[in-house]
């Protein structure tokens, strides 16, 4: 396992200097034939090589292996002819002030995202944290959403701020967060409004759903107001500012962490899952201020109404009315439970899009030139 992290490491940045080039498509392109490749591969070794834990991690390691080769080779290939790539200590004391904030966010960030989860271990049963974590997997997949959308945007807006384009900046960014909430609302809404039908078609098993399926609504509210959040954090760090978010999490966590032993021991995981729920709210509520007032002088309002409150309260209510009219019987098999949550799904998404202006526009415009392709 140590060795399979070792050849990896270097993958992260050969990908970041990939995604800086805004080559995102090779990049995942290398990155999920690694991926398929890591798991058939896996496969095929314990059925026909051996079936111990050893011989899985050495085709893990052949793997990582393959993988940083290829993203290396990819991204040196993919750079601007220049002379002969040299160390030079000059970059790194460029960039030692960015990078020490950033590792100091990734730290404190890291204790506060996983603050629920380290007070539950301790005051609650196994059996009760096993379903919290199973909640938490459910919640944390919108992150598949999100990650990429950082990804594509974070390195443009790098490119604007560097090259002082102010008004295609101001663009994009508005652009881009309305596409974030297009993109996770409406699912977020659907999840929240149908979970305990979700849990049901996923796991099958009707304790695992009685007990799961109210924490899945909660977590995935949090993480739904996460995500708004994340591209003006991408605009902070593109601009190079760190210590807003470092502090903000610090406090974060010297105000939770108290609270969050509170809660778990009033009110058990269902207390403490409105952590997650209390503190993007709070990110929500405060640093938007900050990052526009400084970065961005006179967005905030835009910010607020069109980038984040109308998607929100659109989804919010067309994910409602879903759940009033779409409710699955009692005794509904699974796929027609996932039918219907799909039928609401689409529901929800066509009537975000159809509540912003921008976006509607771009669908109409996508609507037409497909029929001009089939005509």
């Amino acid at each position: 396992m140590g060795a399979v992290v070792a050849v990896q490491w270097p993958t992260v940045l050969y990908s970041g200097g990939l995604m800086g080039l805004q080559r995102q498509g090779l990049w995942n392109a290398i990155n999920a034939s690694a991926a398929t490749l890591r798991g058939v591969g896996a496969v095929v070794v314990l059925w026909k090589v051996s079936a111990t834990i050893l011989a899985f991690f050495a085709w893990q390691v052949a793997v990582s292996l393959l993988l940083t080769f290829a993203v290396r080779t990819s991204l040196w290939r993919s750079l601007p002819g220049a002379p002969r790539p040299k160390f030079r200590v000059a970059l790194l004391a460029r960039v030692w002030r960015f990078a020490a904030g950033m590792t100091a966010i990734t730290l404190v960030t890291l204790v506060v995202t996983q603050l629920d989860r380290l007070v539950l271990s301790k005051f609650a049963s196994l059996k009760e944290f096993g379903y919290y974590t199973l909640a938490s997997a459910v919640a944390l997949g919108l992150y598949a959403l999100i990650t990429p959308v950082f990804e594509a945007f974070y390195p443009r807006f790098s490119q604007l701020v560097a090259v002082g384009d102010d008004a295609a900046l101001r663009s994009l960014y508005h652009r881009g967060c309305q596409f974030m909430a297009a993109l996770v609302l409406p699912v977020a809404a659907v999840v929240a409004f149908f979970s305990r039908d979700l849990v049901l078609v996923w796991t099958g098993s009707v304790e695992m759903t009685d007990r799961t399926h109210a924490l899945v609504t909660i977590l995935i509210a949090g993480t739904a107001l996460n995500a708004v959040m994340n591209l003006p954090y991408a605009l902070q760090l593109a601009n190079g500012w760190t210590r807003l978010a470092f502090l903000t999490n610090l406090v974060a966590l010297l105000l939770l962490a108290p609270l969050a032993v509170v809660l778990v021991r009033r009110f058990g995981s269902s207390g403490v899952a409105w952590i997650t729920v209390i503190l993007n709210a709070g990110y929500l509520a405060f640093t938007p201020n900050v990052i526009h007032r400084r970065l961005l002088p006179g967005e905030k309002g835009r910010w607020y109404l069109w980038d984040v409150g109308v998607p929100l309260a659109v989804a919010v209510l067309a994910g409602g009315v879903g759940r009033a009219v779409l409710a699955p019987p009692a005794g509904a098999s699974r796929p027609v439970r996932l039918l219907l949550v799909l039928i609401a799904y689409a529901v929800t998404v066509g009537a975000v899009v159809s509540a912003m202006p921008s976006l509607r526009q771009n669908a109409l415009g996508w609507l037409k030139r497909r029929r001009v392709r089939i005509a």
